[in-house]
């Protein structure tokens, strides 16, 4: 989806493979998140299935990962009726499109991972607390509730991508 998953995917590569997942012939792009990756309103999925569509047309595996949030159920659900503009078949299978149950960032770290990693992130104050990463995590815009208690508390936007590196 975004630069965080990248990260977090070639970090991944390099640590248990010992290389760059290019050395693979695995290209990793990234999308710059769910609205971005879906246009708007009824035109919403058209890029990117046609993406996915290109892609499995030229043999490329192609996975698509997704935070839970805004639209990427129904870019799934859509995802997997769509048929193919180059031949009979459907653009992609179900099991190439992922979403996290919460996020990326959710789903793999703990709360504690989190607040140590936001705190360091600032320079040790404010200090964020596993509690309020835990009532973060509870809310169903669980994403959006992080970014709002970090510029609440810092008075600045959330920097996912360095977050994200803190956390690996």
């Amino acid at each position: 989806e975004g630069p965080s998953e990248e990260k977090a995917v070639v970090t991944i590569f390099e640590e248990y493979f010992g290389a760059h997942p290019g050395k693979y012939a695995i290209e990793i792009i990234v999308l710059g998140g769910v609205d971005v990756a879906t246009g708007w309103k009824e035109d919403r999925f058209r890029a990117i299935i046609r993406l996915l569509d290109y892609l499995h047309h030229h043999q490329t595996f192609t996975f698509l990962i997704l935070d839970n949030e805004r639209y990427a159920r129904k870019l799934k659900a859509e995802a997997q009726k769509a048929k193919s503009i180059h031949s009979r078949r459907y653009v992609t299978r179900p099991e190439y499109i992922k979403i996290w149950k919460r996020s990326f960032e959710f789903d793999n770290f703990s709360c504690t991972e989190i607040a140590t990693a936001l705190t360091e992130m600032i320079g040790g104050q404010p200090r964020f607390s596993h509690q309020e990463i835990e009532i973060c995590k509870q809310n169903p815009e669980s994403g959006a509730k992080l970014k709002e208690l970090f510029r609440q508390k810092t008075g600045k936007k959330l920097d996912k991508f360095r977050l994200s590196i803190l956390l690996l």
